[in-house]
């Protein structure tokens, strides 16, 4: 789904997460959520998590990474990385006000997730320019 009103824009939002999912094996969903929430494009099946929470969580990680890197004096948000007993979710910088968030089941290849992601999440920077 996606609310890109530019045609160009959203089918290059499409091959971006089809890539992404070539790409790495075992994603269960991908977001791209602006920093108030909104979810601009998403593939993200979830019986229990409606769209606006899944924009609110983004958001929240967004500011919340922002906010600790700033305060750490630790250069500039790149990702937060979550894992849980049944999979990972990784929120990815992509540009200075949106995320790209992926998430994966259990066998998740954390080196491959880092580096499509970001490879990802640059191009959807790039993008919105």
């Amino acid at each position: 789904m996606s609310v890109i009103e530019n045609t160009a824009v959203a089918e290059r939002l499409k091959e971006i997460f089809k890539q992404l999912k070539n790409d790495v094996p075992g994603v269960t969903g991908i977001a791209i959520v602006s920093s108030d929430g909104r979810i601009l494009a998403h593939d993200w099946h979830s019986k229990e998590l409606e769209p606006d929470k899944l924009g609110a969580i983004g958001s929240t990680l967004l500011g919340f990474g922002k906010k600790t890197i700033e305060i750490l004096s630790t250069g500039h948000f790149l990702q937060v990385l979550l894992q849980s007993t049944d999979g990972t979710v990784g929120v990815y910088s992509a540009g200075p006000k949106m995320v790209l968030m992926v998430s994966m089941g259990k066998e998740a290849n954390h080196g491959i997730l880092n580096h499509q992601s970001r490879r990802r999440a640059q191009e959807i920077a790039d993008l919105f320019g």
